[in-house]
C-alpha cells in the first residue's frame, strides 16, 4: 500500500512547466482550509483556477517557456545573419568585373582603418555575387557610411552601357557626368537581393547637399530635414553625399591615369573626363610622401551641381543646323585628372604617411576617406559619417546693439493744476435775454 502511495505521489509530483499536480492540489486544499467556504466542493473548481493563475512560474507563460525578450531578439538576428550569409555562397568563383577588398586589408589596417578579415571576405563574396547579376564593367566596395539607427554598406559600379536620354539642365547623363557610377547600398552584407540600387542624382540635389550637415538614419525612405529644403528622401541625399565624397577624395598616384583627348563635336561633350589607365605605370613611392605626388581621377562637382557645364543647342537658320550656345558665366569645370588642393598651412586638406613599401594619404576635409598605394596599385576606402570637416569660420552670434540711455527724470516737471472758474449766474441770465 505504501509503495503504491509513493508511486502515485512521485507521478503527481513530476515537474510540468515549473509546477506539478501535487503542489497544485496542496495549494488548493490549503486555500480551502484557510478560507473555509460554506460549500467546499462547489468552490473547489474556482479555487483551483484562481490558484493556477496566481502561481508564478519563472521563464514560462501560459504553458510556453521563454528565455526573455533579449534572447529571443538575438535568435531572430542570428537567423537573419545566417540566411544572408548563406546567400553569399550561392555564387561560386570570381568575376573579372569585381575588385576584391581582402588584398588591401593589411594595407588599410596599417593606414589606421581596421577591417575584420571575416567581414572583408563576406564583402568580397557580396561584390562577386552582385557582379554575376548586374551588367557592369567594374564593381568595387566603396565603403561604409554610419547612421544613427543603421549603417550603409556601399558598392560602386560602372555600367557597360548608359541610358540614351540626352543631357539636360536637371540631370547629367552618360559616362562623363555625376552619374558616371552606379551605387548599391545595404544595411547588412548579403546576397544580391539585399542590395538596393540608388536612383540617378540630379543637379539640384548635388547643389543643396553640401549646404546641409546631417547624420543619416539608415532608412532610405526617411525625410531629409534642414534648410535649404532637400528635394528628395534620404536615399537620394545619400547618393549626392557619395558623389561629393568621391569627387573630393578619390585619388591615385600621379600619372596612373591619362585624360581623354579632343572634343566630341557631335554631342558637345568634352572627353577630358573619359580617363584611361596609363600604358606604362611607374609608381614613385618617394613622391607619394607629399600630396603633390597624388592626383584626382574623378571629375569634380562645381557650384551648379555638374561635372560638365550644360551647353544648349539652338537652330541656326543660316547654317541650317544646331549650334552650341555655351554660357560664358557658367562656373569653372573641375576635370577628373587634377592636382590636389593642399589647403592652407594652418588648415591642410591632406595628411600623408609612409613606411616600407606602403604609402597612404588621408583626407582631412572629409574625415574617414583614405587611399593606400604600393608599387603594384592603389585602393580607395571611406568609412565615416558622411559629413565634411567643420568650417574654420565658426558661427559667432551677433552682438546686441548699444543699450539706450536711461530717461532723465530730472527734466520732467509736473504741470500746474488748472482751476476752472465757475460761470457768473447773472451774466448767464443776461445772455439768455
Amino acid at each position: 500500500m505504501s509503495s503504491d502511495f509513493a508511486t502515485a505521489k512521485a507521478f503527481l509530483s513530476r515537474n510540468q512547466g515549473g509546477n506539478s499536480v501535487f503542489n497544485h492540489l496542496s495549494n488548493v486544499l490549503l486555500k480551502l482550509a484557510a478560507e473555509n467556504p460554506s460549500d467546499a466542493l462547489k468552490a473547489f473548481e474556482s479555487y483551483s483556477a484562481t490558484t493556477k493563475q496566481s502561481t508564478f512560474i519563472p521563464g514560462a507563460g501560459e504553458g510556453t517557456e521563454t528565455q526573455g525578450q533579449g534572447v529571443e531578439e538575438a535568435k531572430v538576428e542570428s537567423a537573419t545573419w545566417a540566411n544572408e550569409s548563406t546567400a553569399l555562397f550561392r555564387t561560386q568563383g570570381t568575376s573579372d568585373a569585381a575588385s576584391l577588398l581582402s588584398p588591401a586589408v593589411r594595407a588599410l589596417e596599417w593606414a589606421g582603418v581596421g577591417i575584420d578579415a571575416e567581414e572583408a571576405h563576406r564583402i568580397d563574396k557580396a561584390v562577386v555575387a552582385l557582379a554575376s547579376v548586374e551588367d557592369v564593367k567594374s564593381l568595387r566596395f566603396w565603403g561604409r557610411i554610419q547612421g544613427t539607427r543603421g549603417d550603409y554598406y556601399i558598392i560602386e559600379g560602372q555600367p557597360k552601357s548608359y541610358p540614351e536620354a540626352p543631357d539636360s539642365p536637371e540631370q547629367e547623363t552618360g559616362p562623363l557626368g555625376a552619374n558616371r557610377y552606379t551605387y548599391w547600398v545595404a544595411s547588412h552584407v548579403g546576397g544580391p537581393e539585399l542590395w538596393t540600387k540608388l536612383d540617378a542624382v540630379t543637379t539640384e540635389q548635388l547643389q543643396i547637399a553640401p549646404k546641409l550637415r546631417r547624420y543619416l538614419t539608415g532608412d532610405l525612405s526617411a525625410k531629409v530635414g534642414g534648410h535649404p529644403a532637400f528635394p528628395g528622401n534620404e536615399g537620394q541625399y545619400l547618393h549626392a553625399v557619395i558623389c561629393h565624397i568621391s569627387a573630393a577624395t578619390s585619388v591615385a598616384p600621379a600619372d596612373y591615369y591619362t585624360a581623354g583627348e579632343g572634343d566630341d563635336d557631335a554631342e558637345f561633350l568634352s572627353q577630358e573626363n573619359d580617363i584611361a589607365v596609363a600604358e606604362e605605370i611607374n609608381i614613385d613611392l618617394d613622391s607619394l610622401a607629399e600630396a603633390g605626388g597624388w592626383s584626382h581621377y574623378v571629375a569634380g562637382i562645381n557650384a551648379d551641381g555638374r561635372c560638365k557645364n550644360y551647353v544648349p543647342r539652338t537652330f541656326d537658320p543660316e547654317e541650317k543646323e544646331f549650334q552650341p550656345q555655351p554660357n560664358e558665366d557658367a562656373p569653372e569645370e573641375l576635370a577628373a585628372i587634377r592636382e590636389l588642393d593642399e589647403g592652407e598651412e594652418d588648415l591642410p586638406n591632406w595628411a600623408t604617411a609612409g613606411a616600407g613599401r606602403q604609402r597612404a594619404i588621408k583626407s582631412l576635409a572629409w574625415p574617414g576617406a583614405v587611399s593606400v598605394a604600393s608599387e603594384t596599385g592603389y585602393t580607395n576606402y571611406y568609412s565615416g559619417f558622411g559629413i565634411p570637416r567643420a568650417s574654420a569660420k565658426q558661427y559667432v552670434p551677433r552682438f546686441p546693439g548699444n543699450l539706450s540711455a536711461e530717461f532723465d527724470i530730472g527734466e520732467v516737471r509736473e504741470s500746474d493744476d488748472v482751476t476752472l472758474k465757475p460761470p457768473d449766474p447773472v451774466q448767464e441770465d443776461e445772455e439768455d435775454e
